[in-house]
């Protein structure tokens, strides 16, 4: 059985030849699974968020707003627009939810999220005009539409949606500040905080122990950890400049219960979650956060990315990404179990374009996929700077060799997947330990 090296677990020096495996060939075998449908976003940029069933997702464009099914190969559907692949396996797309819900071209969309849960059946839309819309897909009627709040000065940059509590979401705007949301009662924000420049994305704690932690990356370079319940006076760690330009993604992931024991050989299977139905839609005081006393401590996560069941002993990683072309993994554990970042990146990663998304791979706790920050409102793929992409991997898991030359990545260190035409965001699959 192929074995391959944990974030846990340094590099051996001599590798042996089945330590790693190609990340070409992780996915599932059997018929190809490659399917394109052309023209489901509006042209000018979107947002992808996936349901909880795992068959769904959703697109937001500037102005459309389409739910996708993935089916099997034997299906049938007489959907408004549905696309069959090779392999058998389709695409069925919605009609446009946009269309009809009275929203002007000030509303338009700057990223989406989809509820699970109790709101499974709630997306949630961001505006270039500041505004936070809600669609409700079990509403009758064409419209979706339901509500929406404004209270950022300006555009909102990015949504963030509790992987723990189903009912919280976070707002990070180009006016400086992040907001909370309670899905519950939207008529206002729950509690908000300053920042010294724009927030490019936020994203909430997968720690069941610590659910409202938050980081937020900013618009120049800097990195911040807050606790939601103490407001502006819950700054927790500051890294001033985690990023030579603006930073513009974050995720963050829990190491797998296994890790510490053992070298993971093989993908952990996600839980098996079955669609609820079978169509498409099937103020600043402290006390609006009591009800987190029914959490229970040390619980396992049940994220939407199902990568198996979470270490409940540590706060996990954090991969940044931005504008100076760089992708870094930070470590969030400290031996007295307090909120921290490390001061330095355990690992940098240096890519060919700047970075606008960076997402760990569910069951494969090495790997990112990494996307490019290619002008999308153009549609036109720029040529790559002369040097290839390089990753300079720390000597130690706790230590960034930023000293150590670049060297150029090979073709089994990366994978580029580009659409048929050779227009679009190339999307790089990257294994931090291998560099």
């Amino acid at each position: 059985m192929s074995r391959r090296p944990s974030l846990h677990n340094p590099i051996p020096s001599s590798p042996a030849p089945e330590v790693y495996s190609d990340s070409r060939f992780h996915g599932q075998p059997g018929p190809s699974r490659h399917v394109r449908i052309p023209h489901v976003a509006s042209y000018g940029g979107g947002a992808i968020a996936k349901s909880e069933d795992r068959h769904r997702c959703v697109v937001a464009g500037k102005e459309s707003l389409r739910i996708l099914r993935m089916s099997e190969p034997g299906t049938t559907s007489s959907e408004h627009k549905s696309v069959v692949g090779r392999g058998g396996y389709r695409i069925d797309a919605s009609r446009n939810l946009w269309a009809g819900s009275g929203l002007k071209m000030d509303s338009s969309s700057t990223d989406v999220v989809w509820g699970h849960g109790t709101y499974s059946n709630k997306i949630l839309t961001s505006a270039r005009n500041g505004e936070l819309i809600m669609w409700d897909l079990n509403k009758t009627g064409p419209s979706k539409y339901e509500r929406r709040v404004k209270e950022h000065a300006r555009a909102i940059l990015n949504i963030a949606y509790s992987p723990i509590l189903q009912y919280y979401c976070i707002t990070g705007s180009a006016d400086g500040y992040i907001r909370v949301w309670d899905l519950r009662d939207m008529s206002a924000a729950i509690t908000q905080i300053r920042h010294p420049s724009p927030v490019r994305c936020v994203v909430l704690s997968p720690v069941s122990w610590r659910p409202l932690q938050a980081i937020s990356a900013l618009d120049n370079g800097s990195i911040h950890m807050w606790d939601l319940k103490m407001g502006q006076r819950g700054q927790l760690h500051r890294i001033p400049l985690a990023h030579s330009r603006a930073v513009l993604t974050l995720d963050w992931t829990l190491a797998s219960s296994s890790t510490s024991s053992r070298v993971k050989g093989e993908p952990v299977s996600a839980p098996s979650q079955t669609s609820s139905s079978s169509g498409w839609y099937g103020n600043m005081g402290f006390g609006q956060f009591d009800d987190l006393g029914s959490l229970s401590v040390g619980s396992s996560t049940n994220s939407a990315d199902g990568g198996g069941e979470s270490d409940s002993s540590g706060s996990g990683w954090l991969a940044s990404g931005g504008m100076d072309r760089c992708v870094k993994i930070w470590s969030l554990d400290t031996p007295s179990g307090e909120a921290h970042i490390s001061r330095r990146p355990l690992y940098t990663l240096h890519t060919s374009y700047p970075v606008r998304r960076v997402l760990w791979r569910p069951g494969y706790e090495c790997e990112l996929a990494v996307v490019s920050n290619i002008d999308f409102d153009t549609g036109v793929k720029t040529s790559p700077p002369a040097d290839s992409a390089s990753a300079s991997p720390s000597g130690s898991p706790h230590h960034n060799n930023s000293e150590a030359e670049d060297h150029a990545a090979s073709d089994d260190e990366k994978v580029t997947k580009m659409s048929p035409n050779g227009v679009g965001d190339p999307v790089e699959i990257w294994d931090v330990r291998r560099g």
